[in-house]
């Protein structure tokens, strides 16, 4: 198969993987976690706010709430106004998503239909990602194969009518270490930019993307280790991927409570707080809770690179995680979850 017919090939199966997207996101009624992800991305388009949802970044749902924006859809903002002003950290998604739907009434379901159809991109650039990097490592019947696999794969079809984060994620991550490899093989300023781009837009669909920036390290490392005389060559344009990554990322969440000293947070999670002893008397058992550990501290100063919310919204995962909130997992469930999995 020549390479035009492999891109004619390539288009049509992506275009039968929107179709079949579409067609499901008619059919389908919302699912409990899409219920929440459609008010939190409002609120980031009407209010500038990230608090709903903070525990993954907001790239995916306001994409997906950005027609709904334009279409206009009934809101209610005062309970998420409460929590906000007694400055706590108590999540209310799925209440303000419930608070929606009957605030909307039967409209609403033709609203999560219009959410989830601005979605399919993300499944149509993973594919292009797929293929691309697969033409340039086997040829093109095999990138012929891997985008069949990827159109037709259960996961991507089930997910990727949705408005929830993870098709996204496996698109933009793809697409990332795609580029990035790409940059590996050569090391051009053009290149870079489009990693630093998409390495950004990856971080913002997912926190477990967290990883890409040390496994792109450690690839970069043994790359040129393979490739000592281009290492200092290229250390310049990998530092500019990592800023322009952070710059785009930072944009998502509109700069909010970026470089908030450590001290000054509200945690919840043991990982980020503490308990201490009301007295010294031993007999003594009372304790008091100390919501951050890094307070009264020399940490505790320290500006944090991060917009807040998306630091909290860890701190809020792990305390999910923390308590007796079951997660499942490969067939298993689990009241402590897997460190190297998150929602």
């Amino acid at each position: 198969m020549g390479p035009m017919a492999t891109k004619y090939a390539a288009a049509i199966l992506l275009s039968l993987q929107a179709v079949l997207l579409a067609w499901g996101a008619v059919r389908h009624s919302p699912t409990y976690d899409e219920v929440a992800h459609l008010p939190a991305g409002l609120s980031h388009w009407e209010r500038g706010d990230y608090h709903l949802y903070r525990v993954n970044p907001p790239l995916v749902r306001m994409i997906a709430s950005l027609p709904v924006w334009f279409l206009g859809a009934d809101t209610d903002w005062s309970r998420l106004d409460s929590v906000i002003d007694s400055d706590t950290n108590k999540r209310i998604d799925f209440e303000v998503g419930a608070e929606f739907i009957a605030a909307n009434g039967p409209r609403a379901f033709w609203l999560y239909t219009f959410a989830r159809w601005a979605c399919i991109p993300f499944a149509t650039i993973g594919g292009w990602a797929v293929w691309r990097w697969s033409r340039k490592l086997y040829g093109n019947g095999s990138a012929i194969l891997a985008v069949a696999l990827w159109t037709f794969s259960p996961m991507v079809i089930g997910h990727g009518q949705l408005i929830t984060p993870d098709v996204a994620a496996a698109s933009m991550g793809t697409l990332a270490f795609y580029l990035f490899w790409q940059w590996l093989r050569e090391p051009l300023w053009r290149h870079a930019y489009l990693v630093g781009a998409a390495l950004g837009s990856a971080e913002l669909t997912k926190t477990t993307w967290v990883i890409a920036i040390p496994l792109m390290l450690t690839l970069w490392l043994g790359f040129t280790g393979i490739h000592c005389q281009q290492r200092w060559r290229q250390a310049s344009q990998l530092a500019f991927i990592f800023g322009l990554a952070w710059f785009v990322f930072v944009l998502g969440y509109s700069g909010d409570g970026l470089f908030k000293p450590l001290g000054e947070y509200q945690f919840q999670s043991q990982a980020f707080s503490e308990t201490e002893p009301v007295d010294q008397d031993e007999e003594v058992h009372d304790v008091r809770s100390k919501n951050n550990r890094f307070a009264g501290t020399w940490m505790a100063g320290i500006p944090v690179p991060l917009p807040e919310q998306y630091v909290l919204g860890v701190d809020v995962q792990k305390a999910n995680f923390e308590s007796t909130t079951l997660s499942y997992l490969g067939g298993e469930l689990r009241s402590q979850g897997w460190w190297y999995y998150s929602a």
